[in-house]
């Protein structure tokens, strides 16, 4: 059969949706896949995902070294939320452990890279695992990873890329409720960039919770890097972020958009409350003169922004800023 319906070898739109099917489904608009996860893994470099409906996902969607565009189909804006009993999942670094909802890797030296656009990703406030921490990965000391399974996914979107590799948050791309260390994690080669009109915000989370575990440190922020760059673009916003906006251990962050309502819960990493912008660990902070800084409604005990550890901050006429 060489109808319309057969996957052609280089196609370059894949199709999904919560009535596909991943076994007899080929990718197709008649014929889509059920899942996202099945979506990026046949999906070729270059290709966009159409999202078809709202979609309950209970396994990552991981892909390495190509760049794929997510998004949803025609003029309606469907949400993907997290489901329950996520599962585990393993690689060589790490062994088993609790995922994002979408990971963005590489291999062998080949880049990769991701862009959102008019689609909601929603953690729904679920986390596997019982411990706030990162999960450790393997550098050839032999440790025993066995405990990363205990630890709660590191985002809704993440990247441990290490050749360049940019994840793009564009026009109408909105992530909530994190359940999990953060919305987005990127460390290394990865780096973010929200565009405008892109989202980060809590919609049905009111309180961030950890336990009292050894080694428990509690959940980053919304956006948190390691060594690598966050650029927020002048339309982007992150608001109604329980805990902290941005916390940049080492890397670079450049902050435009608009950072509205971020309210202290005291179980963050490092207990500091109602954060903005969180330098730490010689990363360097550029507040563009797009930025604005709006805490009127954090309660006691925030601040707008916070510097440690010998950071660089450098503010161009942000708007309401202030740095302890």
């Amino acid at each position: 059969d060489t109808g319309e319906d057969t996957p052609e070898p280089a196609a370059t739109g894949i199709y999904v949706s919560s009535t596909g099917n991943d076994a007899t489904g080929n990718g197709s608009q008649s014929a889509p896949y059920a899942t996202l996860a099945k979506a990026v893994g046949e999906a070729v470099d270059g290709a966009t995902i159409y999202v078809m409906s709202d979609l309950t996902m209970t396994s990552c969607a991981r892909f390495y070294n190509k760049s794929l565009t997510i998004t949803s189909l025609g003029d309606a804006t469907y949400t993907i939320t997290r489901g329950d009993n996520f599962a585990q999942q393993q690689d060589n670094a790490r062994s088993w452990y609790n995922p994002a909802m979408v990971e963005v890797q590489t291999t062998g030296g080949e880049g990769a890279g991701l862009t959102l656009t008019n689609i909601i990703l929603d953690d729904a406030g679920k986390h596997e695992g019982a411990v706030f921490a990162q999960a450790v990965s393997d550098d050839g000391t032999g440790l025993d990873l066995t405990g990363n399974t205990n630890c709660v996914q590191d985002a809704i979107i993440a990247s441990n890329a290490t050749v360049p590799t940019t994840i793009t948050l564009g026009d109408g791309a909105v992530l909530r409720n994190f359940g999990g260390m953060s919305a987005v994690r990127v460390t290394d080669q990865a780096q973010l960039v929200m565009a405008e009109g892109s989202i980060i915000e809590d919609t049905t989370v009111t309180d961030r919770t950890k336990g009292k575990a050894q080694g428990e440190v509690g959940p980053a922020g919304a956006i948190w890097i390691q060594g690598s760059s966050f650029t927020m673009n002048a339309g982007a916003v992150i608001r109604n972020i329980i805990g902290r906006a941005v916390y940049a251990d080492g890397g670079t962050a450049t902050v435009g958009g608009a950072i509205n309502d971020i309210k202290p819960d005291s179980d963050m990493w490092q207990k500091t409350n109602g954060i903005a912008i969180h330098l730490r660990n010689q990363a360097i902070g550029t507040l563009d003169s797009t930025c604005s800084i709006d805490n009127q409604n954090t309660k006691v005990g925030g601040e707008s922004i916070i510097c440690s550890n010998a950071c660089d901050l450098t503010v161009y006429d942000c708007i309401r800023w202030c740095c302890h």
